[in-house]
């Protein structure tokens, strides 16, 4: 049998999945109560498992499913129930209890996780978590998803130097560590960052299901939602309603191009044809300016903390081809390439992650470089630049604290009509940390927050 407590809470995550648009039928309710009738209840992950296995049948439903299981099976003390769910041997410690370490403020989390990998201390790293969470993740500060924090915080903690560092440090220290044995070292401390990062996510989805209100998972209009926040589901919808909405956008901007055809009126042949009729103006004269379609140049940073977003821009703009008279795409991470010619192959627009593959996107070490991507483009596709070409620069802007290339995108904006940048970060986060937006706003004719597909779709409506 099961307890009352378990099924009671087993029945609120159902009815909050199914709020969530997740389709969880009777049929499988009582699966999952059969199921846990079968489970040891005090080993969390074996709960997890056991509920996800039988509510869950798309794998866009998971992420879903995991924030509400945190909700109603949390991580932390016993409930007012008495039914208490013990953390499995891999899930994070709490932190908070007597054998935590200092805060951040007393020490260097980055070279207390060095000692721990180094040490290949599990149970330090476990420790280690809460601390990088609060002290890089910002979450009393900035309202956002998991993604958005979980990124934040390996932004901050950059695991391939850390990686870096504790290999280099093994070396300094057992000088007489053969190749092999080090190599097995590197293949071991790749296994622990992994785990750590896993552990890092989980400990975020914890604090996030602790503190999300009743109704965070309630329909949204899918054109509102935030790009760096959504969820798996939400950023399935999203895909699906990119082609509607570029055929709107399409009529809209058409609707723009009519309404400017008329112009204003000229009064002075306005005047000189009302000689005819006595000086009644008959037959009003307008000054109708030549409004013709922009040739579009897109450089779109599609590295892992925009990827997402890299997506939507490239699928919209794909989509409105037609509303352009010429456009050729370009795609950067620390060098770029071109891939017109890819995304008009393509079905659809293809996944960044996948374009990150094609040679000259990735140039140095595979992270985000302003720097060496925007002189590569002036070196090499300067051709596509012109008095008619109108740049669009699609990313966050932040440069892992690298050279901005501010020459190179002066040599841009000369050789171009119009600049503008779409930036999906909130704008009280331009400019700070790694951020350097206010300079390159400088140098742009406009700077749109492109934060949901709405809003990206209003401003590409304001540059076509």
């Amino acid at each position: 049998m099961i307890p009352t407590p378990i099924a009671d809470r087993v029945l609120a995550l159902t009815a909050d999945l199914r709020r969530a648009g997740v389709d969880a039928s009777l049929a499988e309710v009582l699966d999952a109560l059969e199921a846990l009738a079968q489970l040891e209840l005090i080993d969390r992950a074996l709960v997890h498992l056991g509920l996800q296995s039988t509510l869950i049948k798309r794998a866009e439903d998971v992420e879903v499913f995991d924030v509400l299981f945190d909700r109603h099976f949390p991580l932390t003390a016993p409930h007012a129930s008495g039914v208490a769910v013990r953390p499995s041997a891999m899930g994070p410690a709490r932190p908070g209890n007597a054998a935590r370490d200092p805060g951040p403020a007393a020490r260097d989390v980055q070279v207390a996780l060095v000692e721990a990998l180094c040490a290949a201390d599990a149970t330090q790293l476990r420790l280690l978590v809460g601390e990088a969470v609060t002290a890089y993740a910002g979450m009393d500060v900035h309202e956002a998803g998991e993604r958005y924090y979980v990124h934040r915080v390996l932004r901050a903690l950059d695991l391939a130097d850390l990686l870096r560092a504790v290999i280099a440090r093994q070396r300094a220290d057992h000088e007489d560590m053969t190749p092999a044995e080090l190599r097995r070292f590197g293949e071991r401390t790749r296994v622990l960052l992994e785990q750590y990062r896993r552990l890092l996510a989980a400990e975020i989805r914890d604090r996030l299901a602790r503190a999300a209100p009743a109704g965070r998972f309630q329909p949204r209009v899918i054109e509102d939602v935030d790009l760096m926040r959504a969820t798996s589901t939400e950023l399935r919808e999203l895909r699906a309603a990119v082609r509607p909405l570029a055929r709107k956008l399409a009529s809209r901007i058409g609707r723009q191009r009519r309404r400017h055809r008329h112009g204003r009126l000229d009064m002075r042949t306005t005047l000189r044809r009302s000689l005819a009729a006595g000086g009644t103006p008959f037959e009003p004269a307008l000054r109708r300016p030549r409004r013709t379609k922009p040739r579009l140049v897109v450089l779109c940073d599609i590295s892992g903390s925009v990827a997402d977003f890299a997506r939507f821009t490239l699928m919209l703009l794909d989509a409105l081809r037609s509303e352009v008279a010429g456009l050729r795409t370009f795609v950067f991470v620390d060098g770029v390439a071109e891939v017109t010619a890819v995304l008009e192959r393509a079905d659809v627009a293809l996944d960044p992650r996948l374009l990150v593959t094609l040679p000259g996107v990735v140039a140095h070490d595979g992270h985000s470089d302003y720097e060496r991507a925007l002189r590569s483009f002036v070196e090499r596709f300067d051709d596509a630049l012109g008095p008619s070409a109108t740049v669009l620069v699609a990313g966050d802007a932040r440069t892992n604290y690298r050279g901005p290339g501010l020459d190179s995108l002066r040599a841009i904006r000369r050789n171009c009509r119009r600049l503008y940048w779409f930036n999906p970060e909130p704008a009280d986060e331009w400019g700070d940390a790694d951020s350097q937006l206010p300079a390159y706003a400088e140098l742009c004719d406009g700077v749109f927050e492109v934060r949901t597909l709405g809003q990206l779709a209003d401003a590409v409506a304001a540059i076509v």
